[in-house]
């Protein structure tokens, strides 16, 4: 239970009816407002539970974006600027220019590095001599909750090869993935 909730708690004391439940929504709504209007404003405006807030504009549905600045005239650093474009994608530029001499694979199955069983399978798996060096894994939630994904990242754990993940909810700049891949191929 939250401090303003103990507090409201014990000032009003147990609700048994709809005339007390009331009470305690308004002192809520008045507790919370006088916090928001000593913060700046900072939680929104000060309008009614249950009503929309049309100050802003939706986004939902959407995933979050760097790029959708919170507060007005702040600045959003490139390293976490979203640009549109699946980081895949950006994946694939970055290897391209600064990794030449690596050979990246895209959907590779943990079982050719020894695994049996059921896997997800890496996004990319970036080689060297032949050897691999990298595996990544692009995905969201669905993916990094399964136990296919458990397994496969055990499975490059045995194989001796990092592996890597890329939300893509998030914004993942081309300037953060060149410095995360920078990090493990050198």
């Amino acid at each position: 239970m939250g401090f303003l909730d103990k507090l409201i708690k014990n000032t009003v004391g147990q609700v048994t009816n709809a005339a007390e439940r009331e009470a305690k929504n308004a002192t809520n709504r008045a507790v919370g407002n006088a916090v928001n209007n000593a913060l700046g404003g900072l939680f929104g405006t000060n309008r009614p539970a249950g009503t929309p807030d049309t100050s802003a504009p939706s986004n939902s549905g959407q995933p979050y974006s760097a790029s959708a600045q919170p507060f007005a005239g702040e600045a959003v650093d490139p390293m976490y600027a979203d640009d549109g474009r699946p980081a895949a994608v950006k994946l694939r530029e970055v290897f391209a220019s600064d990794f030449p001499s690596f050979t990246v694979r895209e959907n590779v199955s943990p079982t050719e590095f020894g695994g049996t069983g059921r896997f997800l399978n890496y996004s990319f798996a970036v080689f060297s001599g032949g050897a691999p060096r990298l595996f990544i894994i692009v995905g969201g939630k669905s993916e990094f909750g399964r136990r296919t994904y458990r397994w496969s990242k055990a499975q490059a754990a045995a194989a001796g090869v990092p592996l890597i993940n890329f939300w893509v909810t998030e914004p993942n700049s081309v300037l953060y993935i060149r410095e995360r891949l920078h990090k493990y191929l050198g």
